[in-house]
């Protein structure tokens, strides 16, 4: 009903005559209009919708009579909201009386009442419109209240009654309300072709137009736009349903191909493609289409539960499908439950989910509690519920909590025993993860279960799962921190900390950083002590402390000493504690307690400010030894000289003829020193430590180990001025003599013999150098009595001599060998390394070796060499045979076997290995190092062999003293 603040409705008569409001010559134009239309409006809008063609079929037959021809009666929604409902009719002359013309008649209904049509369409379809207007009358027509209805009353028939009239049956209805709606939701028009006369198109397609009204929700109604009549279909703005001439609606015509298109008198319907099993609203609206008053019930219904909701799910048939479903299963009717009961959970969840919707929609959340008891029900009946449908109970839970939560703890406490009774164990660990995904439903699940009768069969067994799964120490104990906090009662479960226990030294043992993990829990674990304290009031700390024993005593029994740092070691601080940490390995194997006692050891070793020897005390042999290979490691990289106390304890002996392993010490600290000369103050150093002197003198082996280090590793040391000044000059009498000493060995020959016989040298040195004086001066020619050949320089032709190639100090060749033992088809092939040179034969010592093939293929022997030195000493003349393997260990002697070949320069552009090894024979390379391959290989003449980074070209191996002489 109108009020009289509302806003008036408008109108505007259009039709083609000798002038118009907009035009002053004959044409179309409108010629009436309220004052309250815009003129912008009227031309923009109203002009575009005033149209109309003549049907084909009787324009064919000159049809005279005007009442036969169809009336077009439309209706659409502008963009400023107003509704424009009009009539167009045929005029068989116009003011000449010459041709035919239409007239048209448009209301224009205001924004504010266009929601009228909601429950006033039936009137609205009933309005009456005017079909001529003298335009003598002027151009100006009243504003209304009120439309205008035509005085005649149709009698009331049943909708379903009309479209039988109309031949239209139920299949055919339901696709066209679908395709109607979706037209108004989407983009798609829909064109109709009536199985009725032309000239009854119109008044059936108002008929049809009212039972699509009565079928479509409240907010479909407020959208929908029609024409009852065009002769073909052509897409207008805000029109969705056109009804068009018979014969309009033609196969594959391009322009509607995409279209909802229904040719009732041919019976084609296109482009309506659903599946109508799973459409519950068509279903509705046909079994209620002549109740009228249950549908608007439905419709007032579904307004009311979207009205909070997203304004596109008000369009949406999806939404009224819902809907129905929800109103079938509030009358009882489940069928359609049974069958999709998570979708249907799932949409109700949707409907209560904004802002006071469990208040504001009533029904919605009691049918939501009727279906929870439903399945209840079921559970208890020793069903085992889908996921699915318990998440959907979760969901409502986080949304109403004191409405399900305590009976939604039973539910699953119950589905859960269900599912181990069945053994799907997946199915009970899903309905764990739904009780742990709500805080509060967690607490009351998990108290519940945690009691006497529950634990053993529904928590021990999933506490054990959910730590397996875990893939970290820290997800372990953010786990016992949040079970501790939240669930105290697990502090007196031994299943819990028997089960905490073996997964931490599970994780732990996958650590990278063990002993940082370990500090880490003891960390974490103190504070929850505290936290525990504090919250509970309770100074038990027996739980934590279990745990913490647990992962400090992982240390001891499973760490791999030999994967740690120093500082890592340095970390464990209950190492402080040697006695207590003895007597607690006592319990253990003799694995466990030697490993204490390595740790315990080492650690006082790197703790203590001067250690001692008294560190290796009750260290068997072997746990000493491990103990000093660990400390080498440690130390390798931090020489220096506030290091040499504590570095030669990794060199201790307790047996042999000194408590030091002098020539391993030396090598050592040569090996991995950034600086030779680190070796120089370790020297000055060492001469006044009770471990290198004995009676005011080096002790002879550490004397003896000096020397040898000048002479086979570090010759040219004394060469070094400032080496002399800064190291030698100032050693203390006992190291000056072992220096001077060294330098007389490391001299040339006549120096040596002038310090071993100074005087007796003296004069035969004066003769000597006399006579090669006079030698010199008899080959030039001084006493000859010819008078040397005067020469011009620049008359003599000039020559060039050529190079002569030099003469390689290493040469390298392969060669097959048999395998000791083996059957002389079972071969290995070794490098042989020749050298002039025997110290730097003592000094040769590959870290890895590899091959490159002329080809350029390269493979790596590393891991299989084996080596044999054979170098002769130069002083003794005694060979000094030693084999090591790949692993950087010193010779037997104690001579440097990891010195490295060259200074990482490429031999192969260098004399070494440029000159044919033919050109000397193989007296001139006393040295000899083999490297055995592990296996025959075949080796190309043209390869090049690479020690560590230095390259050699294999060469053919040098002639023996026989095969020379033969020769010559």
């Amino acid at each position: 009903m109108n009020t009289p603040s509302q806003k008036p409705i408008q109108q505007q008569m259009y039709t083609r005559e000798r002038r118009g409001i907009f035009r002053t010559n004959e044409g179309y134009d409108t010629v009436a209009r309220s004052n309250g239309l815009d003129s912008n409006f009227i031309k923009k809008v109203l002009h575009p919708a005033c149209f109309y063609d003549a049907p084909t079929e009787l324009s064919i037959r000159g049809e005279k009579d005007v009442s036969t021809y169809p009336q077009a009666m439309h209706l659409f929604r502008t963009e400023s909201g107003q509704v424009v409902l009009g009539t167009g009719v045929y005029m068989p002359a116009d003011f000449t009386g010459m041709r035919s013309a239409f007239f048209m008649h448009n209301y224009v209904i205001p924004a504010e009442r266009a929601a009228d049509v909601v429950y006033d369409y039936t009137a609205w379809l009933n309005a009456s419109f005017a079909t001529t207007y003298d335009i003598e009358q002027g151009h100006d027509l009243p504003e209304l209240n009120e439309l205008p209805l035509k005085s005649v009353t149709i009698p009331s028939i049943p909708y379903r009654t009309q479209l039988a009239h109309m031949n239209i049956e139920e299949s055919v209805f339901k696709q066209l309300l679908f395709a109607v709606m979706a037209s108004i939701q989407g983009k798609k028009k829909v064109y109709v072709t009536l199985d009725v006369p032309i000239e009854d198109l119109s008044i059936y397609a108002v008929k049809l137009i009212e039972i699509l009204y009565a079928s479509m929700p409240y907010a479909y109604r407020k959208q929908f736009g029609f024409v009852t009549y065009a002769k073909e279909p052509v897409s207008k703005k805000g029109i969705h349903l056109t009804f068009v001439e018979k014969g309009s609606l033609r196969a594959n015509d391009k322009n509607i191909e995409k279209d909802y298109t229904f040719d009732l008198p041919a019976q084609r319907v296109n482009n309506v493609d659903v599946d109508w099993s799973k459409q519950p609203y068509m279903d509705y609206v046909w079994n209620h289409l002549n109740q009228s008053d249950t549908m608007e019930e439905f419709y007032r219904f579904a307004e009311a539960m979207l009205a909070d909701m997203d304004p596109i799910r008000q369009t949406s048939i999806a939404s009224y499908h819902e809907l129905t479903l929800f109103v079938q299963l509030i009358l009882g009717q489940h069928h359609e439950y049974d069958k999709n009961n998570i979708a249907i959970l799932r949409a109700l969840i949707g409907y209560l989910t904004p802002p006071n919707a469990i208040v504001n929609k009533e029904p919605l959340d009691t049918l939501f509690l009727s279906l929870f008891s439903r399945e209840y029900t079921h559970v208890k009946q020793r069903q085992i519920p889908d996921p699915s449908v318990v998440e959907c109970f979760r969901d409502y839970d986080r949304l109403n909590p004191a409405a399900i939560e305590k009976d939604l703890s039973g539910f699953l406490i119950r589905a859960i025993n269900n599912a181990n009774a069945e053994q799907r164990q997946d199915l009970a660990l899903a309905f764990y993860a739904i009780a742990e995904s709500v805080p509060s439903l967690r607490q009351l699940f998990f108290d519940t279960i945690l009691q006497v009768n529950f634990a053993r069969t529904l928590f021990d067994p999933y506490i054990q799962y959910q730590f397996q799964e875990m893939s970290s120490v820290r997800d372990i104990v953010h786990a016992i921190q949040h079970w501790v906090i939240h669930h105290p009662q697990v502090l007196s479960s031994n299943v819990f900390l028997e089960v905490a226990k073996t997964e931490l030294t599970e994780k732990l043992r996958i650590e990278s950083e063990p002993v940082s993990a370990v500090y880490s829990i003891v960390d974490q674990l103190d504070k929850l002590a505290i936290q525990v304290e504090k919250q509970f009031d309770s100074k038990d700390t027996y739980f934590i402390d279990q745990l913490i024993y647990s992962a400090q005593l992982y240390l001891l029994k499973e760490l791999n000493l030999d994967e740690i740092t120093l500082d890592q070691l340095l970390q464990i601080d209950f190492l402080e504690h040697g006695d207590e940490i003895k007597e607690w390995a006592a319990h253990f194997n003799q694995k466990v307690r030697s490993q204490t006692n390595v740790m315990l050891a080492a650690y006082r070793w790197f703790h203590e400010q001067n250690p001692d020897e008294s560190i290796f005390e009750g260290l068997t042999a072997i746990e000493m030894d491990r103990m000093q290979q660990l400390g080498r490691k440690w130390m390798q990289d931090d020489i220096q000289p506030a290091q040499f106390g504590r570095m030669i304890m990794a060199f201790y002996r307790e047996s042999g003829a000194s408590v030091i392993d002098y020539q391993g010490l030396l090598h050592y600290i040569y090996q991995h020193a950034q600086d030779k000369t680190i070796v120089y103050q370790f020297m000055n150093w060492s001469e006044k430590h009770r471990y290198f002197t004995r009676s005011r003198k080096l002790h002879a082996a550490y004397s003896a180990a000096i020397l040898s280090y000048f002479k086979k590793v570090d010759p040219t040391a004394f060469k070094n001025r400032a080496n002399r000044k800064q190291y030698f000059d100032t050693a203390g009498p006992a190291l000056k003599a072992v220096y001077d000493k060294a330098a007389i060995e490391n001299s040339s020959l006549l120096i040596r013999i002038l310090k071993k016989h100074k005087k007796a040298s003296l004069l035969g040195l004066v003769l000597f150098l006399i006579a090669v004086a006079a030698a010199g001066m008899i080959g030039s020619g001084v006493f000859s009595k010819k008078a040397p050949e005067q020469t011009v320089q620049a008359e003599q032709p000039v020559t060039t001599t050529p190079p002569t190639a030099e003469v390689p100090n290493i040469i390298v060749h392969a060669e097959n060998i048999q395998v000791d033992g083996k059957t002389p088809q079972e071969e290995q092939t070794q490098l042989v390394f020749q050298f002039r040179d025997l110290k730097e034969c003592a000094a040769f010592l590959p870290n890895s070796v590899r091959v490159e093939k002329p080809d350029g293929t390269t493979t790596d022997f590393t891991e299989t060499m084996k080596l044999i030195h054979n170098c002769e000493d130069s002083v003794t003349n005694q060979p000094t045979t030693d084999t090591a393997n790949n692993d950087g260990t010193a010779n037997s002697d104690g001579t440097a076997n990891n010195a490295t070949p060259g200074d990482g320069t490429d031999s192969t552009s260098t004399t070494q290995g440029t000159a044919a090894a033919g050109e000397d024979d193989s007296s001139s390379y006393p040295g000899q190092l083999v490297i055995q391959l592990g296996s025959k290989t075949d080796i190309p003449q043209d390869s090049t062999v690479i020690i560590n980074d230095t390259k050699f070209k294999l060469t053919q191996p040098p002639a023996k003293a026989s095969d020379e002489s033969n020769k010559s």
